[in-house]
């Protein structure tokens, strides 16, 4: 490895490829320690770490090879905080669930005017051609959902991806032609 300051560093580890890692970021020194697994792939792909010898198959090779016999002190240390700092971000009684909901959803309709259809759907709309606009294409989602199950008459699908609509088939003609209801 040639560190940010020009310095060489050679390890010999396990038998694998021989590879040559070029540090551009001094940060790179300590963030490898705290996090390899977030900040070891992200400086490849922003170029602070380029491959002066061996290819990419090399390195990720060596990196798994030497990972799985030693797990540093650094690395299992990292893996600890990384998830105490999980489980503090995550924690989430239920008052303030209850205000996130809250903040979340007790908007205005004219905000949701702006960018969901009439139905209020949330997931993801089936644009056929250019020209559907966002009703349409909700109503070609709610088509191609019912004709996928084969849904016999009177049962009934909930889209649980945005909570609000309910919609009602007897069969994925009659929902071609119906808005839910």
């Amino acid at each position: 490895m040639i560190d940010a300051g020009g310095q060489e560093h050679v390890w010999e580890g396990n038998p694998g490829p021989s590879v040559t890692v070029r540090l551009h970021d001094p940060s790179l020194h300590w963030k490898f320690l705290l996090r390899p697994q977030l900040y070891v792939p992200e400086a490849y792909m922003e170029g602070a770490l380029t491959l002066e010898e061996g290819t990419l198959y090399d390195f990720l090779e060596l990196l798994a090879v030497n990972s799985f016999h030693s797990a540093s002190v650094g690395l299992r240390l990292s893996e600890s905080l990384a998830k105490l700092s999980r489980r503090i971000h995550q924690y989430n009684p239920v008052p303030r669930a209850t205000r996130n909901v809250a903040h979340h959803y007790n908007l205005s309709d004219q905000l949701y005017e702006l960018f969901l259809d009439r139905d209020r759907q949330y997931s993801c709309a089936y644009f056929c051609t250019l020209a559907d606009d966002l009703d349409t294409a909700q109503l070609n989602k709610r088509r191609h959902i019912a004709s996928k199950l084969l849904l016999l008459p009177g049962q009934k699908v909930l889209d649980i991806g945005c909570g609000w609509v309910v919609l009602h088939c007897l069969s994925p003609e009659n929902a071609a032609s119906r808005s839910p209801g």
